[in-house]
């Protein structure tokens, strides 16, 4: 007997038991034939081998539940405390890890305010090591056993000491480097640091509750201070610039705003362009139909917005060629409001076009971003629009048939290339000039002031000499004014030049291979004063007639006289951002002289100029004493507020008669020092007729001498101008408002003017203890009385008329903003109102309503809200709470004081809401059939239910292909509250057909939500067919056939099974294809009788069944005899194995 018979023998006794048990099972009346053995045997498969493997599996899993498989998922688990303290106080923010035996992933915590470490379900009775690690403190690791629920631990400070941070801010929150920090150490030592690049310094502490006196300052910001304790982590301190409105050009904003027809926001890409270099500010894709491009150009710039609509119904928008052009303000946002027409009614679609601009290498090799720029031909020759080319080399554009183009392309390492006379409706494509020796130059551009000076930060833009742009980029200016700009074609070119609102050009040359070099100048910039004159001496200061010259360092630019207008203004076009001084003659008064006025390019302001009749011009009198916001020039009324952080300028105008020396004194506050006040003088002017003084402190028990102080100083307490010129005169020196003042702080004001001749010395106010004299014994100069002001502080904005003032400031429980409060959506903010009244109201009250989309925010569950004012000394507040539920960048808000009278005061504010919000999406119905068409409606809901209405939704094929690749890219709606479209959050896509099974994917898109995604499936009845459904056959071997086809397209697999012997299958599969989506499936008579023939079909992933069956009938076969005998087991069947066996034949 050979190997294999001797275990053919073995299995088949095993075999034999496996029968006997199933025996013994089916004696018990569970069918274990008919439900596990026939199944599997039926198929040619032993059922035996299938058992046992059963079997072995279960055995299997008994064992590892023995073994403790389970073990770990019941296993008891503790949570763990663990204390951490450091010199007997809690240590917060530490983190800690856990790493348990056995377990490959560790634990991991954070310690809370009470310096507790919790680990969570560690499980019991383990060793762990656990690992401490904190910047401040030495690193610490210890074992330790999961038994205990607590420990305490003590932590040891790096270097023998704790610290904590102090952080040196601006304005912008972005850390100030190189500020010079200074403290008391713990030793009571005088400390100071400079901070680092991320503007910090660390600090030493003994004690967490230990307080610590801070002072920051650096060159050009102003000097603040802080308390803080080593319980804060971090000490944040702001400061403030110091010289960053005086002089300098201001910044403005512009907000954009594009609707349709019917008032619905339209989702576009907006460009900001300057309106001479045509060069671009900054762009970005509308969020709920506004842009806001805060602070991106210089105050005075003329600019104007291209709009291009997603919705290709609607037509872009083109401010340049259409002369919308705006100067911006930095008083108040320049706004654009634009309204997008559908082409279908303002031009037929038919007019507008495409045109297409491919650029290649000289071998054909198609170029990818490369910039390309469209203009309109005309004599302003408009840009239209940019745009980087694809990986195949194109661009295309929007173009309106019967105008002309001409377009620019450039790339790094080419020639540029300038191409006229384009229309739409074609392609066109270009070879860019690869940069070889000999094909280009190098050329140098100087950009210089109307001054001659060198101008940093110029953007040069090179054209033709027939002011065709090259397509070359924007280049800058460094310090020197120069940039050196390569690659330049071999052609008469010039260079345009821009800075801020200035503009100017070259002269042109004629590059060459050589250094080649061109000077460009900056036009100046102007804006304009309105002066008029008053008389001082009468209770109603009447207007009077006078000559006006306007001086810039003693040379005269302009002059005009006033009352030539009905309202006695005179305008005087003087040179911007430069400090202008009026002086005023008129016949029978005494000469005034202004102050310095600073105005803005393209900029205008107001100024009176008070004069004094020649009879009183031996009197010394105080005549005004003014605040002005120094970005508006507006004179601030008495009782007004300072606004935390702002910048203003002071003016005290006075007569100071003919004598030896006079002049104008100002004292800030009541503090010794500037530092402990919360605001400070700067950058004061300084006329080259007086002789300055000032200083930083104020101490009566200190000699006037002693005060003052000799060097420059960013921050000042007092000042004192002695002029030598004599007549009207005025003091003008600029104030800052700290950023740590509150609304508990008054910014007080002390002032005088005096005169001194032959010893003898006049002063307004009188002091009668000095009398005529300079000083006593019992008080000096400087100590004498004085006028005084005082203003309040809010953290609002102001704005003021003759009836009030109204100050607004936004508040979360981050931050306290006058503009711009960032809010974390679901976050609470509150719009604090406070009012000034000069005159007597009616059933004042505040109204603040919502000008953003609904359900961005509301107001008090409203999208307005009105507060009653109860006045108390001409002064009331008020305060609105609102929500956010939409994410925004720019939320806006309208606050008005109003009257029974009417509005009395307005203003405009706006929140920017962050975060991600969530979106429902609800699709009806969520099954489609093949070749049936449907309408789809999906539903789309914020978290608190409300519509969405302006999101942009999409369909696309997910698996297969059900909508067939009919459309290229996915079909979608973008939402603009109309029917079917948003409106009450419906969008419906109509009669959708899929024409294959498989799956649809549908996706809302809406900025600041989180993407939402749907599945739908897309199946299929009666998908193939089966002809003919009846077949006969008369003879033994004859043979015919079904035709199956497919009814969809994909693939379809079939199943073929008979449930007889009859016929005989010539497979058990078929496979019809997209490609072969019919097939001839053969069948043959085997022996008389009827058979069915089953065809099932199911289609992965989509869940379609189709089942057909067809009929046979055979007749005229002879019965076959059985194979099966005692002498040929392996010919019998499970029933004729049994029959003989029980005969004591075939035993297997």
């Amino acid at each position: 007997m050979g190997v294999v018979d001797f275990f053919k023998k073995i299995y088949f006794k095993i075999e034999d038991q496996y029968y006997a048990f199933c025996d013994a099972v089916e004696k018990t009346g569970i069918k274990i034939y008919e439900w596990f053995v026939n199944p599997i045997e039926k198929r040619g498969i032993p059922s035996f081998p299938v058992f046992a493997l059963l079997s072995l599996l279960l055995l299997a899993g008994i064992v590892f539940l023995a073994l403790g498989g389970l073990g770990s998922i019941f296993q008891s688990t503790n949570n763990i405390s663990i204390s951490l303290s450091s010199d007997g106080l809690p240590v917060e923010g530490v983190s800690g890890r856990l790493l348990v035996d056995g377990l490959d992933s560790a634990f991991t915590a954070t310690s809370n305010s009470q310096g507790v470490l919790l680990f969570e379900g560690v499980p019991a009775d383990k060793k762990a090591t656990l690992r401490i690690s904190d910047p401040n403190y030495e690193p610490l690791i210890q074992t330790i056993s999961t038994s205990s629920t607590s420990l305490s631990l003590s932590l040891s400070p790096l270097g023998g000491g704790k610290k904590f941070t102090v952080i040196v801010v601006n304005q912008d929150d972005d850390p100030v480097s190189k500020a010079l920090v200074s403290y008391t150490d713990s030793n009571g030592q005088l400390v100071s640091e400079f901070t680092d690049a991320q503007g910090r310094i660390s600090v030493g502490y003994s004690r967490q509750d230990q307080l610590f006196y801070f002072k920051a300052s650096k060159d050009g910001f102003s000097r603040e201070s802080k308390t803080c304790s080593p319980g804060q982590n971090t000490c944040l301190i702001q400061l403030v610039h110091s010289d960053d409105s005086t002089t300098k050009a201001k910044k403005a904003s512009v907000l954009v705003s594009v609707e349709d027809e019917n008032g619905n926001p339209i989702e576009a890409r907006v460009s900001l362009y300057n309106s001479f270099s045509d060069s671009k500010i900054d762009e970005a894709n509308l969020e709920y139909g506004e842009a806001f491009f805060e602070e991106v150009v210089e105050e005075g710039t003329s600019v104007y917005v291209n709009i291009y609509p997603v919705d290709e119904s609607f037509a872009p928008y083109l401010g340049g060629a259409s002369g919308d052009e705006k100067i911006t303000s930095a008083a108040f946002n320049t706004v654009f409001n634009i309204v997008l027409q559908r082409k279908t009614s303002v031009i037929p679609k038919t007019d507008f076009s495409k045109l297409g601009i491919i650029v290649s290498d000289a071998d054909g090799a198609k170029i990818e971003g490369a910039t390309i720029s469209l203009y309109l031909q005309n004599e302003e020759r408009i840009l239209i629009d940019e745009q980087f080319t694809s990986s195949d080399g194109k661009a295309v554009f929007d173009t309106i048939q019967g105008s002309t183009y001409y377009v620019t392309a450039f790339a790094e390492g080419f020639l540029p290339l300038l191409e006229k006379g384009l229309i739409g409706g074609a392609e066109r494509q270009y070879k860019l000039t690869k940069l070889l020796p000999g094909n280009h130059g190098d050329l140098e551009v100087e950009v210089l002031d109307a001054d001659e000076n060198p101008v940093e930060f110029a953007q040069v833009k090179l054209a033709y000499t027939d002011g065709f742009p090259l397509g070359m980029p924007v280049f800058e200016t460094g310090a020197d004014g120069k940039v050196l700009i390569e690659g330049v074609p071999l052609q008469n070119i010039k260079a345009l030049v821009t800075k801020g609102a200035l503009n100017g050009e070259s002269d042109a040359i004629q590059v060459t291979i050589s250094e080649n070099k061109l000077v460009a100048h900056l036009e100046r910039g102007f804006g304009t004063i309105r002066v008029r004159t008053r008389d001082a001496s009468e209770a109603k200061r009447v207007l009077i007639a006078a000559s006006i010259d306007a001086f810039v360092d003693e040379e005269k630019i302009v002059s005009c006289n006033t009352l030539s207008t009905g309202d006695g203004y005179c305008e005087l076009k003087v040179w911007a951002n430069n400090p202008i001084v009026l002086k005023a003659n008129a016949g029978g008064f005494v000469a005034t002289e202004s102050e310095e006025i600073i105005v803005g390019i393209n900029q205008k302001t107001d100024k009176e100029l008070l004069m004094i009749p020649t009879a009183l011009s031996d009197e010394i009198k105080v005549l005004s004493f003014e605040i002005q916001n120094a970005e508006t020039n507006e004179v601030l009324p008495d009782g007004a507020l300072l606004e935390k952080g702002g910048l203003y300028k002071v003016l005290i105008t006075a007569n100071i008669p003919q004598a030896e020396k006079g002049g104008i004194s100002l004292r800030l506050g009541d503090k010794t020092s500037i530092q402990d006040e919360k605001a400070f003088l700067l950058d004061f002017d300084k006329p080259s007729d007086a002789k300055n003084s000032w200083g930083t402190i104020f101490d009566q028990e200190q000699a006037c001498s002693a005060l003052e102080t000799r060097q420059e100083s960013s921050e000042v307490k007092w000042l004192t101008n002695e002029f030598k010129t004599t007549g009207v005169r005025t003091l003008g020196t600029f104030l800052r408002v700290r950023a740590s003042a509150t609304k508990l702080d008054k910014i007080n004001f002390y002032y005088r003017a005096f005169v001194s001749k032959n010893n003898i010395w006049g002063r307004d106010p009188v002091d009668d203890e000095l009398g005529r004299s300079e000083n006593t014994l019992e008080k000096e100069s400087c100590f004498a009385n004085t006028y005084s002001k005082s203003f309040g502080v809010v953290e609002g904005k102001g704005l003021c008329n003759d009836r009030g003032c109204l100050y607004v400031e936004l508040s979360s429980s981050e931050q306290t903003v006058t503009n711009g409060l960032k809010v974390t959506l679901g976050g609470l903010f509150s719009v604090n109102s406070f009012v000034t009244s000069f005159q007597d109201p009616v059933n004042p009250k505040i109204i603040v309503s919502s000008l953003a989309k609904a359900n961005v925010l509301d107001l008090e569950g409203a999208q307005s809200s009105t507060k009653d004012l109860q006045f108390s000394l001409r002064k009331a507040q008020s305060s609105v709470s609102g929500n956010t539920f939409l994410p925004t960048s720019n939320a806006r808000l309208k606050i008005e004081y109003a009257d029974d009278s009417g509005t009395i005061l307005s203003t405009e504010r706006y929140l920017s809401i962050e975060g991600t919000g969530v979106m429902s999406l609800v699709a009806t119905p969520t099954d489609f059939e093949t070749n049936v068409r449907k309408d789809l409606t999906i539903t789309l809901r914020d978290d608190r239910g409300n519509a969405i209405t302006d999101a942009r939704v999409e369909i696309e094929d997910l698996e297969g292909s059900p909508l067939g690749g009919s459309v290229s890219g996915p079909l979608f709606i973008l939402g603009d509250d109309s029917s079917d479209r948003g409106e009450d959050g419906l969008y419906k896509f109509r009669k959708l057909n899929p024409t294959s099974v498989g799956k649809l994917l549908v996706t809302a898109k809406r900025d600041g939500f989180a993407t939402e995604t749907k599945e739908l499936r897309v199946f299929a009845k009666d998908f193939f067919d089966v002809n003919p459904t009846e077949l006969t056959f008369q003879a033994c071997g004859a043979s015919g056939s079904f035709n199956l086809q497919s009814l969809i397209d994909v693939d379809v697999p079939i199943q073929v099974s008979t449930d007889g012997n009859c016929v005989a299958l010539s497979s058990g599969e078929v496979k019809l294809t997209r490609t072969k989506p019919s097939s001839q499936y053969k069948v043959s008579a085997n022996a008389d009788g009827q058979c069915k023939v089953a065809f099932n079909s199911l289609l992965p992933g989509s869940g379609s069944v189709t089942e057909l069956e067809a009929l046979v009938t055979v007749t005229g076969c002879a019965p076959i005899p059985s194979k099966c005998s005692s002498n040929a087991c392996g010919e019998c069947n499970e029933n004729e194995c049994r029959s003989l066996e029980e005969k004591g034949f075939c035993s297997r």
